[in-house]
């Protein structure tokens, strides 16, 4: 009699499907490989494949090395550049990108066509429907339906957890393409909570 409890049981584990954000890779800690910065934030680099594009997409994440904004876990930024290039991925401190250190997690893409060793898949068609995909797979990752090259979510990645709260952020250029990206009806997105372009 305890026999079929526990087979039922182990089946009824296995048939659950997993908390959305939660880490679904089976003996992978998923919180474990970042680098420190000098901002005092975690970083490590990732890439996200959806299979919308020619390869996946090059993301950075840096996240909270302390506690998060709320105490349910930080909300996500994803982050769109400004002007015409495509790879910042890594991130060069000297260029523009989001102050870190204020307990949110933010996510910097490669837009497709790139050139460098991180480049992300797919041809520059200069803030076309390939890079509103792009941008759309990095939101996807933030929301926790897409898992990175690790077969980890973004959820299982941030040690200090999320809140659910996610901001679409663009510089300039990357501006346009921002909200460029959440005008296209062709591409199926999770809830932004928000959007701040300059």
């Amino acid at each position: 009699m305890t026999r079929p409890a526990r087979l039922l049981v182990t089946l009824s584990l296995v048939g659950c499907a997993p908390e959305r954000g939660a880490a679904t890779a089976p003996g992978d800690d998923c919180s474990v490989g970042w680098s420190q910065t000098i901002e005092g934030e975690l970083t490590r680099i990732t890439s996200v494949d959806s299979g919308t594009l020619d390869g996946p997409v090059t993301l950075q994440i840096f996240s909270p090395g302390g506690d998060a904004r709320d105490p349910a876990g930080a909300p996500v930024i994803v982050y769109v550049q400004g002007g015409w290039g495509t790879d910042v991925v890594p991130i060069d401190p000297d260029a523009a990108h989001l102050v870190h250190g204020h307990g949110a997690v933010s996510l910097y893409l490669n837009l497709p066509g790139g050139s460098g060793e991180n480049a992300t898949g797919g041809t520059n068609d200069r803030r076309g429907a390939e890079a509103r995909r792009a941008v759309g797979q990095a939101l996807a990752y933030a929301a926790g339906d897409l898992h990175d090259s690790g077969g980890c979510t973004l959820g299982g990645r941030v040690p200090a957890g999320l809140n659910g709260v996610r901001v679409l952020a663009g510089f300039s250029n990357g501006g346009n393409l921002a909200w460029a990206t959440l005008a296209d009806a062709a591409i199926e997105l999770p809830d932004v909570h928000g959007v701040a372009t300059f």
